[in-house]
């Protein structure tokens, strides 16, 4: 793992610049949060749904679960080409496509229509842009020169803020302009430590790729930290090209832990990363080294990251920031591109247009 702190190599794996969209994460922020409070968000919902899919997804979901304490009204994520039942003209939903050409994204735009649904988008343009300037929905369109490579993944500071700040305009979300400062304020300071510039001996993110390299792993936080994890997992499989999945606890102690008894040969292939907090529920908190000492009785290999922001966004962003740079090591340790996703790119030109 030495090599990852080769600047050569790092420019000749990484032309996109995915590791710079990393350390752009807190410029993203600053901008979305700035552009969504200036947008005119329809007003009076009584519910809440979000739209996307992948990467447009990942942010949304940070939202809800490291703000899920602050939110006003009922605020669901959904993943897919429908709405809920329940969606009607007292229910704002929020269309979210990094590209703003996501077919499933664009299909929900469709319902929601029908439904005489509140709109409201955040996207870099496209089709889905076009679509919402055309019924005069407001939209909150990025400037993408932050995430050089341009992609979704990538562009979470966009998401995360974005989607915040219009929440907050739509007064479905409480969220203090200090408490957002001070999560732009955790990324930039989490950058500093796991930036490639910094050695192993001092980068988190180094140290735990290198023992992560040869190792399936189960990424596994709980509560505010959830939607974190979740798109810690999906850098891990889209940018180091690494077989991951993530599990929250509670969830994983009621069933998980019964499957690691066969076969026999996955568990010493498996890794888990917990992720610990000062901020868990005192009984959630409890389940941690309990959770830990159940894997390694049944030879599985835990890692364990300790966060030190004190606020749940603030974590959040800080876990976003080292399990991103985690993914972006393991991808310089396996020689890979950490930009294009060619599987998923092959899958969507065998499936075809809609």
């Amino acid at each position: 793992m030495e090599d990852v702190n080769s600047a050569k190599l790092r420019a000749r794996l990484d032309p996109d610049g995915i590791g710079q969209a990393l350390a752009l994460t807190a410029e993203q922020a600053a901008s979305a949060w700035k552009s969504g409070l200036a947008a005119r968000v329809p007003q009076g919902a009584r519910s809440v749904v979000i739209a996307g899919m992948g990467g447009s997804a990942l942010g949304p979901h940070i939202v809800t679960s490291a703000l899920g304490a602050k939110l006003r009204v009922p605020v669901r994520v959904v993943n897919g080409y429908d709405l809920p039942g329940d969606v009607d003209r007292n229910t704002l939903v929020v269309l979210s496509s990094y590209s703003g050409t996501t077919e499933e994204t664009l299909a929900a735009l469709t319902v929601a229509r029908r439904r005489k649904a509140k709109l409201v988008g955040i996207c870099a343009g496209g089709p889905l842009a076009a679509a919402l300037s055309r019924l005069k929905a407001p939209t909150l369109v990025f400037d993408s020169r932050f995430n050089p490579g341009n992609r979704p993944r990538l562009g979470l500071g966009y998401s995360v803020f974005g989607v915040a700040a219009l929440l907050s305009r739509a007064k479905t979300l409480t969220l203090s302009a200090a408490e957002a400062s001070d999560a732009i304020r955790a990324l930039r300071a989490t950058v500093r430590t796991v930036s490639p510039d910094v050695p192993m001996l001092r980068n988190v993110a180094k140290r735990l790729a290198a023992r992560l390299v040869n190792k399936a792993i189960l990424w596994s936080g709980a509560e505010h930290l959830e939607g974190a994890v979740h798109a810690v997992t999906n850098m891990t499989n889209e940018t180091a090209k690494h077989l991951a999945f993530w599990l929250p606890v509670p969830e994983l102690n009621h069933h998980f832990m019964e499957g690691l008894g066969f076969p026999k040969t996955s568990v010493q292939h498996l890794t888990a990363v917990l992720v610990r907090s000062g901020l868990y529920a005192p009984r959630v908190a409890a389940r941690f080294p309990l959770t830990a000492d159940v894997f390694r009785k049944n030879g599985v290999t835990v890692e364990e990251l300790k966060l030190t922001e004190r606020a749940p966004l603030a974590q959040a962003m800080e876990l976003l920031m080292l399990g991103g740079h985690t993914a972006y090591f393991l991808a310089m340790a396996h020689r890979v591109n950490p930009s294009p996703n060619p599987w998923v790119d092959h899958f969507k030109k065998a499936l075809g247009p809609p």
